[in-house]
């Protein structure tokens, strides 16, 4: 939820020429798909009994990229 919210105001707020701005809002998409989508589809497949394995190693790659996405956020901010 909190990363839809900062996708918004970012959408909003960041100048979209700027490579490190595409990076960061390329972090949070790639990081929010990989990360949410690889849950539900753990969850859903785990429903039916017949749990789609290769979507586990999938979630901590989301978390990285959202992580990324938050460190350059701040390093804009910083600098």
């Amino acid at each position: 939820m909190y990363h839809a919210i900062v996708l918004l105001i970012l959408g909003f707020n960041l100048e979209l020429n700027a490579s490190l701005d595409n990076c960061i809002i390329y972090a949070f998409i790639i990081g929010t798909l990989l990360f949410s989508f690889s849950i539900y589809g753990l969850v859903l497949s785990s429903a039916n009994n017949k749990k789609i394995k290769f979507l586990g190693p999938i979630t901590p790659l989301g978390g990285l990229f959202l992580v990324a996405g938050w460190a350059l956020l701040i390093y804009k901010f910083a600098v």
